[in-house]
């Protein structure tokens, strides 16, 4: 049992929201819930206890609190009013709580006002009564196992030294948020407590005497029970052959819990599914047949306490599921082949292949054939193509999947280079006339080269390896040759030039001309470089990219005035390669003319 007067005797105890103990008071679902809306809120205070009754000589304590977004919380405790000629002092000053020591009979207003990290601040405050001889309320014991849902019955008593006690008064103090207790009847010396929720409830009793003087205890009720559930009043629904996760169902008190999910009816003709894993807040049902799954959820608190919720799962036939070749490593400029495959409750009948992404400055066409289970397809540069395939079954449903293709630079030197958007270039299916031919050449300059379109310039015209062109440069054999694999004359590109062991130390330069305009005016170039092959598995290393640099041409044909941008010089250590930007200190790009770098680097 509990009793605040007692308790005040053997504590010198006894304060506005005070308990038998000086802990802070559990903040209200109220003052949380505002505070969460609105960022800026200045905090709000709380005195648990407007009123208490002392008497001269007994140490008051008095319990406050605050609640802050934020929380941090500075505290002031002050008197706001005080009998005449009373001496009595306030202490601590700055924590949750307070005490003082009444000194004579009369009234005290005792303020807490709380100041959060902004400077915003709030105040509450409790009036203490100094009377002679106050009733003493008589608390019963703390409750441990109340059941949420069933009332408890707690029997109060009073005792009055000189006066009767004539009422009485039940009141709850603090509770879980969220929480409706109910006392009934409130002001009798018994009434019955009724928790809506578990956790920690305490109950204030207050008994009045015929003079108006009051006496409180309080009794701590710890409300348990099982598991109180949201259980789902749908019905779910879900493809067959589809792994379905069953939403979690909320426990409403938050309490922990264990699962354990049953399969308790399915179709006629199915295998009865186990729900996955079984023990899962939220396990997968993958339904094999049409029809209604029933299943029964039940969760178990820590007491042993078990509540339980019934699910239903319909499943609805569902389409074909394709089947994807994994993802696929290769070179550029390098022919796959691809395989994929359907499963379906019927026959799979159709195959269709889509291109769906590219990197930037690919042209790549789409896999080929479109429709049939294999195909074959040609990355044209370095990076990831997205490959959809779908598949059709003989009801007309259909399914897809999309895996890459990963082509990844096997040369110790590799620069790609690409110009204007891909789908105005005179390559582009369909395009119609006065489509975009422009032609931007790409060259590659020997270390020991005095200057461009020599044969110690690789470009369309000496290295083209689509014509077996080749350039014999450096030590015998092809390895520390440079070859251009793709020339493009229709727009766009790409166009790509690699050596694939180029010599350790040697400086080379990476140059674009702008060859034909075909009266499109100018056009927007982009280059990489790729210095050795890969930074793991199936991922090629980081290119280092210039671009977009616009360059111009009059119109004619390889004239010299036309646009030469010097990109970047490339030096190859053996492991790797460093790029250097051949672009002026203001970082212009270095553009001059095609007859100008005949004449010197």
């Amino acid at each position: 049992m509990r009793t605040t007067t007692a308790a005040l005797a053997l504590m010198l105890l006894a304060g506005c929201g005070a308990k038998t103990g000086l802990g802070e008071e559990d903040i209200g679902s109220d003052a949380v819930a505002e505070v969460e809306e609105v960022i800026d809120l200045p905090p709000t205070a709380r005195c648990p206890d407007a009123e208490l009754w002392s008497s001269p000589g007994k140490l008051t304590v008095i319990e406050g609190g605050g609640t802050d977004r934020e929380g941090d919380l500075e505290y002031a405790w002050s008197f706001s009013r005080s009998p005449a000629g009373s001496t009595a002092t306030i202490s601590p000053v700055h924590t949750p709580y307070t005490s003082f020591t009444p000194d004579m009979l009369g009234d005290w207003v005792v303020r807490l006002e709380i100041t959060d990290s902004a400077g915003q601040a709030d105040s509450c405050e409790c009036t203490v009564h100094s009377v002679a001889n106050p009733p003493t309320a008589l608390c019963p014991p703390d409750v441990t196992d109340a059941r949420v849902g069933v009332p408890v019955t707690l029997e109060g008593d009073g005792d009055d030294l000189d006066g009767t006690i004539v009422g009485f008064l039940w009141t709850v103090r603090a509770q879980p948020d969220g929480a409706h207790p109910t006392l009934v009847p409130p002001d009798a010396a018994s009434t019955a407590f009724t928790a809506d929720l578990e956790g920690e409830y305490e109950v204030r009793f207050e008994v009045i005497d015929d003079r108006g003087y009051r006496g409180q205890c309080l009794v701590e009720v710890t409300a348990i029970g099982a598991p109180p559930l949201d259980c789902p009043e749908e019905e779910y629904s879900t493809p067959t052959r589809r792994a379905f996760a069953i939403p979690p169902i909320p426990v409403l008190n938050g309490d922990a819990v264990t699962w354990s999910w049953a399969l308790l009816s399915w179709p006629a003709d199915s295998a009865g599914p186990s729900p996955t894993p079984p023990d899962a807040a939220s396990p997968s049902l993958t339904p094999d047949k049409r029809g209604r799954y029933v299943l029964r959820a039940t969760a178990t608190n820590l007491r042993g306490l078990s509540s339980e919720c019934e699910v239903v799962v319909n499943a609805t036939p569902s389409g074909p599921d394709a089947i994807c070749p994994a993802e696929a490593c290769t070179v550029p400029l390098n022919t796959i082949t691809l395989t994929g495959n359907g499963v379906d409750d019927g026959t799979i009948v159709g195959y269709h292949w889509e291109l769906t992404t590219l990197p930037e400055g690919s042209a790549a066409d789409p896999p080929s054939p479109a429709d049939g289970a294999t195909t074959s397809f040609f990355p044209d540069i370095a990076g990831r193509f997205g490959i959809t395939l779908t598949v059709q079954d003989d009801d007309g449903n259909r399914g897809s999947c999309t895996f890459e293709v990963v082509a990844v630079p096997s040369e110790g030197l590799r620069v790609e280079m690409y110009w204007n958007p891909p789908d105005r270039s005179c390559a582009s299916p369909g395009y119609p006339v006065g489509c975009d031919a422009t032609d931007v050449d790409l060259h590659l300059l020997h270390p020991t080269a005095t200057a461009w379109v020599t044969g110690l310039d690789c470009y369309y015209a000496n290295c083209n390896a689509s014509y077996g062109a080749v350039l014999e440069w450096d030590s015998p054999g092809t390895e520390d040759n440079p070859r251009l694999d793709l020339d493009d004359v229709e727009g766009h590109g790409p166009e790509n030039i690699n050596i694939d062991n180029p010599v350790v130390g040697a400086e080379y330069l990476v140059g674009v001309h702008y060859y034909d305009a075909s009266e499109w005016g100018p056009s927007q170039v982009h280059v990489r470089i790729y210095c050795a092959s890969t930074s793991g598995v199936c991922e090629s290393g980081p290119p280092v990219e210039f671009g977009p640099v616009t360059l111009t041409n009059g119109g004619l044909t390889g004239m010299d005035s036309s646009d030469f941008w010097r990109v970047a010089a490339v030096t190859w250590n053996g492991v790797t390669c460093a790029v250097r930007s051949l672009a002026g200190a203001d970082g212009r790009p270095n553009i001059t003319t095609h007859g100008m770098v005949q004449a010197g680097r």
